[in-house]
């Protein structure tokens, strides 16, 4: 549709100014690196397993949306070819970004000034090349934001449509505009960001983001953990139709995933389990609504 296309099209225009300062640090900044400020490496006063759970969740963040590129299926190319290739190699690629990126920032900036840096990459590129860089770092970070709000909008229209349109949800989230938009399901989306933003308005800016950011996470991990478990399970039912090599493996892969996502789920903390708890539940009504009116 439309909607999608022009999105897409969004999409792929800040992605490729994002990339841009975030491969400048990741590779000329390993020019500038000091492998003293690697010391001390966990300065938490934690264990260094504790210091680990604690940012799994935040590390997970910056994949989140993995799977997303299923979600508006029905108006891709080829579908069975594109979302698997799409989502295989943009993991891969953000992987290598983001691990480069973090090595070089913290090789360029010490660790005590780093675990009080707000900006860490602008701050890097100011330390090389002056301020300008750091600007220039600042602006594709907004531009980063405003992709990422742009994908993150598509979808709280689209999951509701296409949940809508297996019969799980009301049937006027999958009613289209004349663009091809699902219009309600973005309105009815961006209400309840608002009023989960406003539940925390007590907080400070940087509390209010860490909180919706490992909420969200959360959320997500609980599907992941849903979906390792559905795999194992098919897996293992129409084990008929697998090799035994191919069967192993996919055993293996789903338990050391499931392993991971519920380790995830610990080190986003006991606040942020119990609204996850309550958000989850809150679709329960819908979901028995629905189940009764389509018996």
């Amino acid at each position: 549709t439309m909607g999608v296309r022009n999105a897409g099209f969004v999409q792929l225009v800040t992605t490729i100014l994002k990339i841009v300062p975030l491969a400048v640090i990741s590779t000329l900044g390993l020019l500038y690196f000091n492998i003293d400020n690697f010391t001390p490496f966990n300065m938490s006063g934690e264990s260094s397993f504790s210091a680990i759970t604690a940012t799994g969740a935040l590390t997970l963040w910056a994949f989140l949306g993995l799977e997303s590129a299923t979600i508006p299926a029905e108006d891709v190319k080829d579908p069975t070819r594109t979302i698997p290739r799409a989502t295989v190699l943009g993991t891969l690629f953000s992987a290598v970004i983001y691990i480069l990126g973090t090595v070089a920032v913290m090789g360029i900036i010490p660790p005590s000034a780093l675990a009080n840096s707000t900006a860490p990459f602008a701050d890097a590129a100011n330390s090389i090349w002056g301020s300008w860089a750091g600007y220039a770092v600042a602006a594709g970070a907004a531009i980063s934001s405003f992709g990422a709000l742009n994908g993150w909008i598509l979808l709280s229209g689209q999951i509701p449509l296409a949940i809508a349109r297996d019969n799980l949800f009301p049937a006027k989230f999958g009613r289209l505009s004349k663009r091809g938009t699902p219009v309600f399901g973005l309105v009815v989306s961006s209400v309840l960001v608002t009023v989960i933003m406003m539940m925390n308005y007590t907080k400070n800016l940087v509390e209010q983001f860490t909180f919706i950011l490992l909420l969200s996470t959360l959320t997500a991990l609980l599907l992941y953990a849903f979906s390792t478990m559905a795999e194992l399970m098919i897996s293992i039912k129409e084990r008929e139709k697998f090799s035994n090599g191919r069967l192993l493996k996919t055993i293996v892969i789903s338990v050391l995933a499931f392993l991971y996502t519920m380790w995830a789920i610990a080190g986003a903390g006991q606040e942020i389990v119990y609204w996850g708890f309550l958000l989850i539940m809150s679709g329960v009504p819908v979901y028995v609504w629905m189940q009764w009116r389509n018996a």
